[in-house]
């Protein structure tokens, strides 16, 4: 005797694989010229990450901008090699649904003189330049003369085109 036969069936439903943080990003603070290192690292070596500053997408072309990206396994790195004050801001590291983020902040330095003072002569009744550049264009400058700052009028003039800047004296 047979007990007949029974069947049966079902449907299986592969779901990609749910990729995690396993490392998240963390604030940074930075001297302006130094390199800052964004680093994640995710469940899967198969995925790749996207970044945002201020919430617009970092792109390959950004690279211009001073960013830079690294993959090494399931680590993913954002490198800004020499940071301004245009890198400030939120950045947020997504890989799926899942996200992080970090405050990137940039300590400004001090303008610095790239040329400075040099002596001038010149004649009576003529006019004098003094020259200088620095290395910030929006520095402000004060300018002495025998330890007393200088005021500008008619006869005293200062010319600034972006990082240099001019002192004409008239009527020497």
């Amino acid at each position: 005797r047979t007990a007949g036969t029974a069947q049966t069936s079902a449907n299986i439903q592969v779901q990609g694989e749910v990729v995690e943080f396993v490392n998240m990003l963390n604030d940074k603070e930075v001297q302006e010229r130094d390199a800052v290192m964004l680093e994640v690292e995710v469940t899967s070596e198969n995925t790749n990450v996207k970044w945002q500053k201020d919430g617009q997408v970092i792109t390959d072309v950004e690279q211009e901008k001073g960013y830079k990206f690294e993959k090494k396994g399931k680590k993913h790195s954002l490198i800004i090699e020499k940071a301004t004050v245009h890198h400030e801001g939120e950045y947020v590291c997504s890989v799926g649904d899942q996200e992080c983020s970090c405050e990137v902040s940039v300590i400004e330095l001090p303008p610095e003189f790239t040329k400075k003072l040099s002596t001038v002569k010149s004649t009576c009744g003529e006019k004098a330049v003094f020259e200088i550049e620095i290395s910030k264009g929006d520095a402000k400058t004060k300018w002495y003369k025998k330890g007393v700052e200088i005021e500008f009028n008619e006869n005293i003039q200062l010319i600034i085109e972006g990082k240099k800047q001019r002192l004409e004296v008239y009527n020497v």
